[in-house]
């Protein structure tokens, strides 16, 4: 049988922060594509009444890390803004 994941929010933060698990028993290379500006979560909302603006993210900062869910390296990017 599969199985599946559903995610709703009833509310959302000014400031949204996002942590991709990539390693389970080895690490995860799979390519993820993130949208630097516009990120739109209105699909996510549990609370639908109108009244709230839309979720829409910008990203500022990554993290990324590489080697090993052992150990490794991280390097981040920001926005100098």
């Amino acid at each position: 049988q599969t199985a599946s994941m559903k995610l709703e929010l009833w509310s959302f933060p000014e400031i949204l922060i996002i942590d991709l698990e990539r390693f389970v028993c080895e690490q995860i290379n799979t390519f993820v594509d993130f949208p630097i500006r516009g990120l739109d979560l209105s699909l996510y909302v549990a609370n639908k009444t109108g009244t709230e603006t839309a979720p829409i993210y910008d990203m500022y900062a990554v993290s990324c890390h590489s080697d090993s869910s052992s150990g490794g390296n991280y390097t981040a990017y920001a926005l100098n803004a």
